[in-house]
């Protein structure tokens, strides 16, 4: 839909007259408004096991205006499939920094890499702070990037990253 990040939320930039000119910053918005094409046509679904997860998703889809291009369901990791040739798998499960027990975490990763098998035509891409994440899901990562994800509890960054595993029918970069 060509929707710019953030394009709903307000910015602290609007105060920082000394980095970027109100007019600048303006027009650019006016340009990524004018740039959103809500005709796009896309399958997107959201699926989680926990119900007030799946509310909490939908709100926040409504804020970004994307609530219409998306089909969410609540549902286990253990029923995700799709007889769909191609597509993508974009996941945040818990790591045990806050959501789950550790000892939880190595069979979650262990029934991602299981259904992700399944869909071999697909690729996966999975942020974690969790360690043993490549071990668990089965395979090594194709590609892997260090990131720094917010924990609101702590008030602190947490070291996580980003797993990309790409379908099983691509060349493997060396």
């Amino acid at each position: 839909a060509n929707i710019a990040p953030g394009m709903k939320r307000s910015f602290m930039a609007f105060k920082w007259d000394h980095l970027i000119d109100r007019k600048i910053w303006n027009d650019c918005y006016e340009e990524a408004k004018d740039m959103v094409d809500r005709s796009v046509q896309v399958q997107l679904q959201g699926f989680d096991n926990n119900p007030e997860m799946i509310k909490l998703a939908k709100q926040n889809a409504r804020f970004a205006g994307v609530e219409q291009m998306i089909q969410f369901e609540t549902r286990d990791i253990k029923e995700l499939s799709h007889n769909g040739s191609y597509g993508f798998i974009i996941t945040n499960p818990p790591y045990g920094e806050r959501l789950e027990e550790k000892a939880n975490i190595p069979p979650l990763y262990r029934m991602i890499g299981e259904r992700f098998k399944n869909l071999s035509t697909w690729s996966l891409y999975l942020i974690t702070s969790y360690e043993g994440a490549e071990n668990d899901i089965g395979r090594k990562a194709d590609k892997n990037r260090k990131i720094y994800n917010i924990n609101k509890t702590r008030c602190a960054p947490v070291r996580c990253r980003i797993y990309s595993w790409w379908e099983s029918s691509l060349v493997r970069p060396s």
